[in-house]
């Protein structure tokens, strides 16, 4: 059996994904999604504002003790770095340690959080939506009309654009409900909040191109969320050995894997330093490319 040189038709990518997003919409899957998004942001920002009140009136009582000045007169930067002592241990470069202070506590909760949870938060759209079309066969009328590997950009176009959605929502939630607790709006807070969204969309969207990779393989979405899982956790566990071994260990030939793996770039995404961040930015992208490409290609060589 011959194969044809894979020529990617952008117009066909986009007509999938509009019909992927428009199904999405008709079968309530991006109403389920907004509202999991926007219930877990309520949930831990009502829970993190709770604490983090109570820290920040604990360390500007104790500051108020150790210092004999007024609790007004304290400075914002110095109350947060006593009320949030693991960002002095959590972030090692000065320059980003200094803009996390700047930043609104909430926002870099938001950042944190998401960033943990936004593979298995990607992993169950990106699985269904390709892995129920190849399960029930459908993709072979598509395919008579429009070539895979179009497809295939079609259904990572259309993940993309459900987790920009999910992360806007959650967004806009961790705002009203900080909003709502607060009882002030701050313009700012919004600002940093729509940046971490942003920087979690770039660290979604490598896994994007891993699941939907995956699931052009696996051929059903049983067998995608299984292998989605398995490769997850490969992934996860991966990095974590290699960040955690001895520098005199045998695996440090190994080092050059980091590169390929989502979570040795997570860090990276708050950098203070321009290059090390848009290199973070590069890297996420091309590991979603990658993953998707490796999948296209096996796509190619199997039945719809």
């Amino acid at each position: 059996m011959t194969h044809t040189v894979a020529v990617l038709r952008f117009d066909k990518a986009l007509l999938v994904a509009r019909f992927d997003l428009l199904e999405a919409l008709r079968s309530k899957t991006a109403t389920l999604l907004a509202l999991v998004y926007a219930a877990g942001a309520f949930i831990g920002t009502s829970v993190f504002l709770y604490v983090l009140h109570g820290a920040e009136d604990a360390a500007r009582e104790a500051l108020t003790n150790t210092m004999k000045v007024p609790a007004d007169e304290l400075p914002r930067e110095l109350i947060r770095e006593k009320a949030l002592p693991w960002l002095l241990t959590f972030v090692q470069d000065e320059d980003t340690r200094q803009q996390l202070l700047q930043m609104d506590p909430l926002s870099i909760f938001f950042g944190f959080g998401t960033l943990q949870i936004v593979a298995l938060l990607v992993m169950m759209p990106a699985t269904a939506g390709v892995g129920a079309e190849l399960e029930r066969g459908s993709t072979r009328f598509v395919l008579l009309r429009c070539d895979r590997l179009s497809w295939g950009v079609g259904k990572v176009m259309s993940q993309a654009v459900l987790l920009a959605v999910g992360l806007s929502f959650a967004a806009l939630t961790t705002a009203l409900t900080g909003t709502w607790i607060d009882s002030e709006f701050d313009p700012l807070r919004l600002l940093w909040l729509v940046r971490t969204a942003a920087r979690t969309w770039v660290f979604g969207m490598a896994y994007v191109g891993v699941f939907v990779g995956i699931s052009l393989v696996a051929g059903s979405v049983a067998k995608a969320r299984l292998s989605a899982v398995i490769g997850w956790l490969g992934l996860t566990v991966t990095a974590s050995l290699l960040r955690t071994r001895a520098t005199d260990s045998p695996f440090a030939a190994l080092d050059w894997l980091t590169w390929l793996l989502p979570t040795a770039h997570q860090g990276s995404l708050w950098s203070a330093n321009l290059l090390t961040f848009w290199g973070a930015v590069v890297a996420l992208l091309a590991i979603g490319v990658l993953g998707f490409g490796v999948g296209s290609v096996l796509f190619r060589s199997r039945d719809a």
